[in-house]
């Protein structure tokens, strides 16, 4: 059998060429946005052209009905588009509007350039669900086996093994896989049904305000631009599930009892994927995005066969040093001992606070970078302390269910002020939390995360954070000093999840509660 190098440079390689085709793939895909935004782009300007004045917009002249001779050319590019969609097996719903466009009497010139965007946008979203269907299929068959080849290789026991069902493997890539219950494809189109209102919104408020043409086609051009963006995840997810999965079920099929993570080892690796670097689990705990890669977008991360084998002594690991040359490293070292030898060590710190820095509490989602709305509150009421509890439940009934993050701060005399965050986070730059009660709420349902706990901990002298969603309530208060580290009990939290099913933030602050640092409370709605 071979040892635990090989193991890892085997399937090391194959996730790289998995990437590889991902984003091969992926630079077709942004040919395809960039063809679809000229044409976009092409047709506006046409349309302005024959409309505007000074290359200015009228919306009088953009709402005139067409004269019978224009009505009978929109008619023929209506039946252009319905030909081509029925040659590329276009979106049905969307043919039936088409066939309803060309049947109607009257029709103004907004409308003809609204359905060109649109026609123009199911026609690439249609070759995006194509090509993402295909890429899933690929990427689960190539996993599934190379990681067999690889494996046989190494244990050098070499057996047939029965082909891939196509239909099994269409099943497996029209399941849904995440939490909300959404497939690709779902993602694609409401992706699509979202950029098609968002640029005929975009086009008509130019229209009514009268804008330049210029300007009209720089809005459009950042429209897409977030789109292609957004389609790019969405690729690069998909793809390294859909590799996993194959991967998972190439382990089952040849009765690989257990396997360990191994992280990509340089300055760019995750919090998440460092402290996973080496772990073991067995074969039936794994879950993609939780015990298993992707852990997040553009995650590096793989996973390989683990053989409790006795060949492990004086291996190498191979990594990158700062400037990204490869160097090589005792393989039994971990991801968070390398990062301790041979980064942290190297890299100078001048992050020493000044007096003058503001103050910043950051709530939210630790992997975002951004600090969520200004920071600055707004003052509210001035409340009777007597009454804190009643107006708490007031204030979080009305944020509970907010699609971004909102914060109530209360202090210690009763003065209440309303944070504003985004989707992902929630600051505070303006107020010392000292003896203050400060809520939040969460839009997705999850208990306290790790830059909530940062928040503890940087203000021991809080009263008392909580948050809601839209099933729970939760509060954290501090029992002692919190001289630990919230991914300290990432481990025992993951496993208490593995038991229960539990939100795994839940369970990590079950833990933390568990060794007597905080007072901890969840309860129902």
């Amino acid at each position: 059998m071979q040892n635990n190098e090989y193991w890892q440079q085997r399937f090391v390689l194959l996730e790289e060429t998995q990437t590889k085709n991902a984003k091969d793939y992926l630079n077709t895909l942004k040919e395809e946005y960039e063809k679809s935004l000229l044409q976009i782009e092409k047709d506006i300007t046409n349309w302005y052209t024959r409309l505007a004045d000074n290359n200015e917009i009228n919306y009088a002249n953009a709402k005139k009905l067409l004269d019978k001779k224009e009505l009978k050319e929109f008619r023929w590019t209506v039946e252009e588009y319905i030909k081509k969609g029925k040659e590329n097996a276009i979106n049905q719903n969307w043919m039936k509007e088409l066939e309803n466009a060309s049947a109607r009497v009257h029709i103004d010139e907004l409308e003809t350039i609204k359905l060109q965007i649109q026609n123009e946008l199911e026609q690439l979203y249609g070759k995006q669900d194509k090509g993402i269907t295909n890429l899933a299929k690929q990427q689960y068959q190539n996993s599934y086996y190379k990681s067999t080849y690889e494996i046989q290789k190494g244990l050098d026991e070499y057996e047939r093994i029965q082909a891939i069902d196509i239909t099994k493997a269409e099943k497996i890539i029209s399941k849904p896989w995440t939490t909300d219950g959404k497939t690709f494809s779902d993602r694609i189109w409401n992706n699509k049904n979202e950029l098609t209102k968002t640029l005929q919104t975009e086009l008509a408020q130019a229209t009514i305000r009268g804008e330049r043409l210029d300007k009209v086609i720089n809005t459009i051009s950042k429209k897409f631009d977030v789109a292609k963006n957004k389609a790019g995840r969405l690729v690069m997810t998909e793809s390294a599930f859909f590799s996993s999965i194959g991967q998972k079920d190439c382990f089952n099929s040849l009765g690989v009892e257990k396997y360990e993570i191994v992280a990509t080892l340089d300055t760019h690796t995750s919090e998440i994927c460092q402290e996973l670097d080496g772990k073991v689990f067995a074969m039936k705990d794994y879950q993609v995005g939780v015990t298993a890669p992707p852990f997040h977008v553009n995650c590096r991360s793989v996973t390989v066969p683990y053989f409790d084998d006795e060949f492990t002594q004086g291996e190498k690991r191979a990594y990158r040093d700062e400037k990204g040359k490869t160097k090589y490293i005792d393989s039994k070292i971990k991801y968070k001992d390398w990062k301790q030898k041979y980064v942290d060590n190297e890299v100078k710190t001048s992050t020493n606070k000044t007096k003058d820095d503001k103050i910043i509490n950051k709530l939210g989602n630790s992997s975002k970078n951004s600090i969520g709305g200004t920071g600055k509150g707004i003052f509210i009421e001035k409340i009777d302390t007597k009454d804190i509890n009643k107006k708490l439940s007031e204030y979080e009934e009305e944020i509970r269910n907010k699609p971004i993050e909102y914060g109530v701060l209360i202090d210690e005399i009763g003065n209440v002020y309303a944070y504003t965050g985004d989707e992902t986070n929630l600051a505070i730059t303006d107020k010392s939390l000292e003896d203050t009660i400060l809520t939040h709420n969460h839009p997705e349902i999850a208990s306290f995360g790790k830059d909530d706990f940062e928040l503890l901990k940087q203000n021991p002298k809080i009263k008392e954070l909580r948050a809601v969603d839209k099933e729970y309530t939760y509060s954290l208060k501090i029992l002692k000093e919190l001289d630990i580290t919230y991914n300290e009990f990432y481990g025992s939290g993951l496993d208490l999840k593995l038991k229960t099913g539990s939100d795994l933030q839940h369970c990590i602050m079950k833990k933390i509660a568990e060794r007597g640092y905080v007072k901890y409370d969840r309860r129902r709605n």
